[in-house]
C-alpha cells in the first residue's frame, strides 16, 4: 500500500521548493542538495524517483526558533497526475529539549508499529505512537511534506497552540487536504 498524493510530482516539488526557498534556513545547502532526482535509465528526462532529505534545519521568520525540522521521503510519479510514497517521516524537534517531539510517520513495511502514526512525547500525550482516530484527530492519510512544514512553522511561531492538542488544533486540521 502506498501513500498517494493527489497531485503531480512536479506540482508537489514546486510547492516544496517554494517553501524551502522562502521559509526554511537551508544554511550552506541549497534546494538541489536536499532534493535529489533519480531518472529512468532508458530515458534521462523521465523521473524514476525523488528523494527529499532535510536534516536539522530551522525556520527563517519566527521569534522562537528553538526547533529543527527533518523531512525524509521518496516520491514516485504515477502517470502525470499523481505521485506516491512508500515511506515518509516529517519531524519537528525542540532544542535543547529533544523530548519536545512531533513526528508524522508512514512506512508501508512496518509490522511492529502502525503504518501511519505520530511519534510524540509519551509523558505529555499518553503514548509514544499516536494513531488516528483513537489517539489523535490528525489523519496522516491527508498529510504531505508541505502541510507538515506549514503545521510545524505555525507551531514554532505559536508554541502554546499545540498541533496534538485535540481540543484546540482546528487551525492545524484545516491545513489537511
Amino acid at each position: 500500500m502506498a501513500h498517494i498524493y493527489n497531485q503531480s510530482i512536479s506540482d508537489y516539488l514546486n510547492q516544496i521548493g517554494k517553501f524551502l526557498s522562502e521559509r526554511l534556513d537551508l544554511g550552506r545547502d541549497d534546494i538541489t542538495s536536499v532534493v535529489k532526482f533519480k531518472y529512468v535509465e532508458t530515458n534521462a528526462k523521465e523521473i524514476d524517483s525523488v528523494l527529499i532529505k532535510i536534516e536539522d534545519k530551522k525556520f527563517i521568520s519566527c521569534d522562537y526558533i528553538e526547533y529543527t525540522v527533518k523531512i525524509n521521503e521518496i516520491l514516485f510519479p504515477i502517470e502525470d497526475t499523481d505521485c506516491k510514497s512508500f515511506k515518509f517521516s516529517y519531524e519537528l524537534r525542540g532544542i535543547p529539549n529533544e523530548e519536545d517531539l512531533i513526528r508524522f510517520d508512514f512506512n508501508d513495511n512496518y509490522t511492529k508499529y502502525p503504518k501511519y502514526h505520530i511519534n510524540a512525547n509519551e509523558k505529555t500525550w499518553g503514548k509514544y505512537h499516536l494513531v488516528f482516530p483513537e489517539d489523535t484527530n490528525i489523519d496522516l492519510k491527508k498529510m504531505n511534506a508541505v502541510i507538515a512544514l506549514n503545521m510545524f512553522q505555525k507551531h514554532v511561531c505559536h508554541p502554546d497552540n499545540h498541533i496534538l492538542d485535540k481540543e484546540n488544533n482546528n487551525d492545524y486540521l484545516a491545513m489537511l487536504i
